[in-house]
């Protein structure tokens, strides 16, 4: 594989590791052909350094704290790219409304071809119940913050997330539409409206 990717991967192993094999490990990697098994065992092989460096950490009494932190991503582009996902369903169950719940004249003859191709294929129907889900995580994985540290000998878990305003309006929307299919899908069941 080429020197750069070898050294990209390398990379991806723990500091220490890299110190005492990096380099070895790197002239390994040139001479093997850069496939796609080859790059997935680099990967995982650094995945698996990493997992047992922070479970060792933690077992041992004082062990140093595990963080993940999203912060370097670009929070407001994850936003948008939240809102964008909503989009599709925020405007099915918006026209929906102006058909049937305000009453909006013309607007249901509008929406009922809407309605027969979302009938007609489950995964689309899927599709637009499942958006807000994602885009709740698409929102949130940016700011958020989850840390594992001992504390008087116990282990701690903790979770932070950073506020950011259009992540806001991102989480609220995804969450509104989470809120609106749980209540629907709750109504149908019960009163089997």
């Amino acid at each position: 594989m080429r020197p750069r990717l070898a050294r990209l991967l390398v990379r991806a192993y723990p500091r220490a590791w890299r110190r005492r094999y990096g380099s070895e490990y790197a002239a390994l990697l040139e001479d093997v052909p850069a496939t796609a098994a080859a790059i997935t065992d680099a990967v995982g092989a650094a995945v698996a350094l990493h997992a047992r460096a922070a479970s060792k950490s933690l077992i041992t009494s004082g062990g140093s704290a595990v963080t993940i932190d999203f912060g370097g991503w670009h929070a407001r582009t994850f936003a948008l790219l939240a809102i964008l996902v909503a989009l599709p369903t925020t405007v099915v169950l918006a026209l929906s409304a102006l058909a049937y719940n305000v009453g909006i004249p013309g607007m249901a003859a509008a929406i009922e071809p809407i309605q027969q191709q979302l009938l007609g294929n489950k995964i689309i129907g899927l599709g637009l119940m499942g958006a807000p889900v994602l885009a709740f995580a698409i929102a949130v994985l940016p700011v958020l913050r989850f840390s594992l540290h001992r504390e008087a000998g116990e282990l701690m878990i903790s979770f932070a997330i950073r506020g950011r305003a259009l992540t806001l309006v991102a989480v609220v929307l995804s969450l509104l539409l989470v809120a609106f299919f749980a209540m629907h899908s709750a109504a149908e069941f019960l009163f089997g409206t």
